[in-house]
């Protein structure tokens, strides 16, 4: 990794820690069939191959959730999208440190969700620092070390894919029961 590019991750973290601190708080655990809306927060390598987060977003379509998606692409710009509940995100959207843009964070945080699904298993700061910024009441992604922004975290073997993470996520969301 450039040093460059190690600066910028300093300073991405650093970002991202000062959020979780100023978007404080409480977790709540919702029972899945409470749960009305999902935003799935992903990666996309190649904007037209969304093919695989669409897949998710049925599945969670067919437990009778409405799904938001936003990701973001290894693009300067991405292209506009037919569905309003669907945006991608590119270069040309992230600021110095390789976070969303102000403007962007803001159109983010316009809307609330009942859970957010973090559905990448690398690390991804742009996404990291957008989940750290939205408005769920119960927030889910990969286990991280560090800078934890979720209220559940799944382990999540090497060589495991998205798909799998998904997976577990709704083993655990479907089973566990609070007792609020």
């Amino acid at each position: 990794m450039s040093i460059l590019k190690n600066i910028k991750r300093f300073f991405a973290k650093r970002e991202i820690s000062k959020s979780i601190k100023v978007n404080k708080r409480s977790a709540h655990f919702p029972k899945y069939s409470d749960v009305k809306t999902v935003m799935l927060l992903f990666r996309s390598d190649v904007e037209e191959d969304n093919s695989k987060m669409k897949k998710y977003a049925k599945k969670l379509e067919a437990d009778g959730k409405k799904v938001y998606m936003w990701g973001v692409i290894d693009k300067k710009e991405a292209e506009s999208t037919q569905r309003a509940e669907y945006r991608l995100f590119g270069e040309s959207e992230l600021n110095e440190y390789d976070l969303p843009c102000d403007k962007l964070v803001d159109e983010f945080r316009n809307n609330s969700y009942d859970m957010m699904i973090a559905l990448y298993c690398n690390e991804e700061l742009a996404l990291d620092y957008l989940l750290s910024h939205g408005r769920a009441d119960f927030k889910v992604s990969a286990y991280k070390e560090e800078g934890a922004v979720s209220d559940l975290m799944i382990a999540v073997q090497e060589g495991k894919d998205e798909e799998y993470l998904l997976n577990q996520i709704l083993f655990y969301v479907r089973n566990v029961q609070s007792k609020d």
